[in-house]
């Protein structure tokens, strides 16, 4: 498949995806579909479907050092548990949810991510 036919190939999924989909981005400024601070194109939800119920993929990029740590710790923690393994996705998860739940740790979360930031 050459470059040509491949991305007229995709434009055309990328149409009927978005000719399907409850959000659509409004390309031009107006009051409703800009967001005023950035002067970008925000989406707009129109219809009534039900908002997304199916899981969204994250990436993180990590160090290799940061990488092996995570490894260890899901490997440590199933050998605790009894468990064969624990994927790093569950550990996330589990993060998130006492992130959320947890002011105090959310506070030294942000404590974190404000020195990193100086």
């Amino acid at each position: 498949m050459s470059a040509s036919t491949r991305r007229t190939d995709l434009a055309a999924r990328a149409r009927a995806v978005t000719a399907g989909s409850p959000t659509t981005t409004v390309p031009t400024a107006s009051s409703t579909g800009v967001d005023t601070a950035s002067g970008t194109p925000r989406p707009v939800r129109t219809g009534n479907r039900a908002p997304r119920a199916a899981p969204v993929r994250i990436t993180v990029d990590l160090s290799p050092v940061e990488h092996r740590t995570l490894r260890d710790w899901c490997s440590a923690a199933a050998a605790d548990l009894g468990m064969a393994r624990i994927p790093a996705a569950e550990v996330v998860r589990v993060l998130l949810e006492r992130l959320t739940d947890d002011e105090g740790l959310a506070e030294r979360v942000r404590a974190d991510l404000d020195d990193r930031r100086a």
